[in-house]
């Protein structure tokens, strides 16, 4: 069973997934007027592959019980390959946003930036998390 909070993860890293998926297939105008095709190409691919990756070891997470700690490390390699292509496409959309001088560009980055907060917090929790595990199994039981 998927808790509740992996569940919305991984329905999260699913879009992020579909969405590298569709910027593949037709890149983003802001991005392609802002970078080279092959520069679209890698960014739409960190979408793709992070989100894969993500979702991949999230929903394995609830699976396989035993040694999950790998599986969160995995996690945060696909969260950080979606951190980088956010941080592309938010330079990507300030950059039009200079040159248009369309205000709303601004506001979709803004919403990015919440986003890539997120995730940076996600990753950090996870780490945080795998530490106190790890600290965890190697304390010798003081009752044996």
């Amino acid at each position: 069973m998927i808790s509740r909070t992996s569940g919305i993860l991984l329905v999260s890293y699913i879009l992020v997934f579909l969405g590298g998926f569709g910027y593949l297939i037709t890149p983003s105008p802001i991005i392609s007027g802002a970078s080279q095709s092959t520069e679209t190409l890698i960014w739409g691919l960190f979408y793709l592959v992070g989100g894969l990756i993500a979702a991949v070891f999230t929903g394995l997470r609830p699976i396989l019980l035993t040694k999950i700690t790998p599986l969160w490390y995995f996690e945060v390699s696909g969260i950080s390959l979606i951190i980088s292509a956010n941080l592309v496409h938010m330079y990507a959309l300030y950059e039009a946003s200079i040159l248009t001088g369309q205000v709303n560009l601004l506001a979709l980055g803004a919403i990015l930036i919440a986003y890539t907060l997120s995730l940076a917090g996600r990753c950090v929790e996870v780490l945080s998390l795998i530490r106190y595990l790890n600290q965890f199994a190697l304390t010798p039981d003081s009752e044996g």
